[in-house]
């Protein structure tokens, strides 16, 4: 039984976001080709928030985050999420 080699190629691309708090939304195409065939075509979306681990992403995603997520966007991200949550909280124990 003999078994060929396969070289299977991949493109990305990645699309962003970036809004008003700081978030980061992310959309990545992946496509895997066998030579010139296209075998596979996947997307995944995702949220980065101001102060995410993002040592995991890819280099493009990990400068912008760098770039935008400065100490001031992650403090006033982190302020607001929780003034949210403790709003949602006490309207919650109103109910």
């Amino acid at each position: 039984m003999s078994r060929e080699l396969v070289t299977l190629g991949r493109e990305y691309s990645i699309k962003r976001d970036i809004m008003d708090d700081g978030q980061i939304q992310v959309r990545t195409d992946v496509s895997i080709y066998d030579g010139d065939t296209l075998i596979a075509r996947g997307t995944s979306r995702k949220v980065i928030e101001p102060g995410e681990d993002t040592s995991k992403e890819p280099p493009q995603i990990q400068a912008l985050t760098a770039f935008i997520h400065s100490p001031d966007v992650v403090e006033k991200f982190q302020l607001t999420k929780q003034a949210k949550l403790e709003e949602a909280t006490r309207e919650n124990k109103i109910k």
